[in-house]
């Protein structure tokens, strides 16, 4: 309501006149002024988490596009690993080949050789060490080839039931004949017969490689 001041009131009097009015005033000042300050310190408040959100998103921008570019770069190492190691097999399966064409034909040569110099002992020594050398020779390829088609997934299995006993026993008699005096074999085992799943050449070939070296190296 508007205020009308008579002038024959004094200061006191007015106040305790208006009193209500005056106090309803400065508590809406009261509330303006805490209005305006908490409305500045949001305002300020939401800018700083804008300005987080913004700070954190281009981060995450950052992050993905690194991850896309390691992702890319592992892609194409990727593909240059496969296409070095089929480069490799088939360089290995080539030359391969080309060495076993005269290792064929040395081994050929050194078992004739060997039935012809059989009454000279000196000779057939050195025509028995070229065989032995040659198949040897033969094997380091062959066992260059399975490596070759493990790289490459091209090994087929063929799996069958074994006894895993018996069939140590077997390979470990095979053995036996190249082996030094000084080194014996022998198979502990708790079972008397083992049945297992696995493809008997591959089987071979590792227990063959691991009694070798361990004949070798022993």
């Amino acid at each position: 309501r508007a205020l009308y001041i008579n002038d024959g009131l004094t200061y006191t009097e007015v106040l305790e006149e208006y009193k209500k009015e005056i106090i309803a005033l400065v508590i809406f000042i009261v509330l303006l002024v805490v209005g305006v300050i908490a409305s500045t310190g949001f305002s300020i408040r939401m800018k700083k988490l804008q300005k987080k959100l913004k700070q954190s998103q281009d981060e995450l921008l950052e992050e993905k596009e690194m991850l896309e570019k390691s992702q890319q770069q592992l892609f194409e190492a990727k593909e240059r690993a496969e296409k070095a190691v089929t480069a490799k097999s088939i360089f290995i399966s080539n030359i391969s080949h080309e060495i076993r064409t005269p290792l064929n034909s040395i081994s050929g040569f050194s078992q004739v050789l060997s039935d012809m110099v059989k009454d000279q002992p000196e000779v057939y020594e050195f025509a028995d060490i070229i065989h032995n050398n040659v198949d040897t020779l033969s094997k380091l390829i062959d066992s260059l080839l399975k490596i070759s088609d493990i790289q490459t997934g091209k090994v087929n299995f063929e799996m069958s039931k074994i006894d895993i006993i018996s069939f140590i026993k077997g390979v470990i008699e095979d053995i036996k004949k190249d082996l030094p005096e000084t080194i014996k074999l022998k198979l502990t085992s708790p079972y008397q017969t083992l049945d297992v799943r696995a493809d008997m050449q591959h089987l071979i070939d590792i227990l063959m490689k691991l009694l070798q070296n361990a004949i070798k190296y022993t």
